[in-house]
């Protein structure tokens, strides 16, 4: 099923489905409506006693560049919608991580910023040789919104995290 061409789900009904993050030319970068989205699938998806594993990848050869920057400066005018999108995006996050599904990031290209805060709170990391995984909020004045601060240093340590959040 294709949903405005931001996320492809497939496999309902079935022991694994497939969510695909369908924006190339954006390099898959994760704006309010693909958040919006993703949240009702990930719903979608707890509800179907079928499904045992969601596979979360990206199209075009890279998984989540991060957040949608030009929409952000939309946002920033209005800061109840970036608290909102915030919100949102940290509630998908833990729902994904308190899953008692097996999700599983899939990550080929580019993953960073918000492509990294998706990939912490799956289950199972799956990269690719050519996958390229960092934290890229620093470089763009950012602040890791929707719990990457904390998932990094739970998942690889304190000191390795810092390394990676400033670097």
């Amino acid at each position: 099923k294709v949903d405005n061409e931001l996320v492809i789900l497939s496999g309902l009904g079935e022991a694994v489905a497939f969510i695909t993050l369908n924006r190339p030319e954006q390099k898959n970068c994760l704006d309010k409506h693909t958040i919006h989205r993703l949240k009702e699938l990930q719903r979608q998806l707890e509800e179907d006693k079928a499904v045992q594993v969601v596979v979360i990848r990206g199209a075009g050869g890279t998984f989540s560049a991060g957040g949608d920057l030009k929409g952000y400066i939309d946002l920033y005018k209005q800061p109840e919608a970036f608290r909102t999108f915030l919100s949102e995006f940290h509630q998908l996050l833990d729902s994904i991580e308190a899953s008692k599904k097996i999700y599983v990031a899939i990550i080929d290209g580019y993953c960073a910023a918000g492509g990294l805060e998706l990939l912490l709170a799956c289950d199972v990391v799956i990269a690719a040789q050519s996958a390229k995984i960092g934290d890229a909020h620093v470089n763009f004045g950012q602040l890791p919104g929707a719990g990457g601060s904390q998932r990094l240093p739970r998942t690889v340590g304190v000191m390795k995290a810092r390394y990676l959040m400033f670097t």
